[in-house]
């Protein structure tokens, strides 16, 4: 099958070259023009527009000629053809131009109904680049896709998002915070209102300050959802208020421990882990975070406190790693202020001491 779609694809380049390499220089020259050109003008695009689908080389160039291949496939009234190719597409190694394909026949299949079929293709979409699949939790749902799905969909998503926990801020930023909102969506999609609100908190733990804001604004919507009336919410929203020093713990803090099958696994990885170096510390923090485990994140951050060389900046990251949870949890400068102490001076109660006061969980929470 895959010799003989790779045939295809060579023959496919072939026309093109030979049909259209200096009419069309791009995916939108082919386009330009294509309901007034000739059948067999119009037939050297489609030829080219599905050899650059083919050797797409990023996500963008990719759903850009598969979008023009619809359009004129659409224009000839030939469906058939466009799905066909689209097939092959995403059975290629390709995975752009099979994450394009998948995305657009998880269109088409849910056009016709067929909520199933629509579910497989962006569960593939999904499995190919889950970074790129925002919206996708929004997708499966109103296609209709069966339970079974929704949760396959779950698991590929968590991978996506504990791969990132532990490689570092750059990953956190440009992986983690794309794919947790799709968790916590999908969750309260799937009425899992206390396990969508505990991956707020790990969000909220784990994510950039930039992000802080949208994980708040997602908790305050996922309360709503649950409780359908805006007491909650509202209350919620008012402990973030800036400037102001709330009473009490983070409410996020109150919902149970996640402990669904990759949380545990994480959790017990992290049980045996004993590094050495202050980043390997810091990693294995930010992998605590991820399991919900934000007192163990404590832990590997003093630690990492302790082994970092004697500068300012890398002291400074491993303190911020500290306080970070406790800020969180407290919204308290004060609180900010005694563990900065202790890591200065020691004076002061112990940050890991303080955590398991302050940053334990109830256990029992997600499945």
């Amino acid at each position: 099958m895959k010799k003989c779609i790779a045939v295809c694809a060579a023959v496919a380049a072939a026309v093109a070259g030979a049909a259209g390499a200096g009419e069309f220089r791009s995916v939108r020259a082919a386009a330009a023009g294509f309901a007034t050109n000739t059948v067999e003008r119009q037939s050297a695009a489609i030829e080219y527009v599905s050899s650059a689908a083919s050797g797409a080389k990023s996500h963008q160039s990719a759903a850009e000629a598969v979008s023009t291949l619809r359009e004129m496939c659409a224009a000839r009234g030939d469906e058939e053809l466009f799905e066909k190719s689209c097939r092959e597409f995403a059975s290629s190694g390709n995975v752009f131009a099979a994450r394009a394909a998948m995305s657009a026949l998880a269109s088409a299949f849910e056009a016709r109904g067929d909520g199933a079929g629509a579910g497989r293709m962006l569960l593939g979409m999904l499995e190919c680049a889950p970074v790129e699949s925002q919206g996708v939790a929004r997708r499966l749902v109103s296609a209709g896709a069966p339970g079974e799905t929704l949760e396959k969909a779950l698991l590929v998503l968590r991978d996506a998002a504990a791969s990132a926990a532990g490689a570092g801020p750059q990953a956190v930023e440009t992986r983690f915070e794309r794919v947790q909102p799709e968790i916590v969506e999908l969750l309260s999609f799937l009425g899992r209102h206390d396990e969508a609100l505990a991956e707020c908190r790990v969000w909220m733990l784990l994510g950039t300050q930039r992000s802080y804001q949208r994980a708040v604004e997602r908790a305050a919507d996922v309360m709503r959802c649950a409780d359908r009336n805006l007491g909650r919410a509202e209350a919620f929203v008012k402990f973030h208020e800036k400037g102001v020093v709330p009473d009490g713990l983070e409410p996020l803090f109150a919902p149970p421990r996640l402990s669904d099958a990759a949380r545990l696994r994480e959790r017990a990885a992290l049980a045996k882990l004993d590094p050495k170096d202050w980043n390997a510390c810091l990693s294995a923090c930010g992998r605590a975070f991820w399991a919900d485990d934000p007192e163990t994140a404590v832990s590997f951050a003093v630690r990492a406190f302790a082994l970092a060389p004697f500068d300012e900046r890398s002291l400074q990251r491993c303190a911020d790693a500290v306080a970070r949870p406790f800020m969180v949890a407290t919204r308290d400068p004060a609180v900010g202020k005694g563990v900065a102490e202790y890591l200065a001076s020691g004076r002061g109660e112990d940050p890991v001491a303080l955590a398991g006061k302050i940053l334990r969980l109830k256990e029992g929470g997600g499945r």
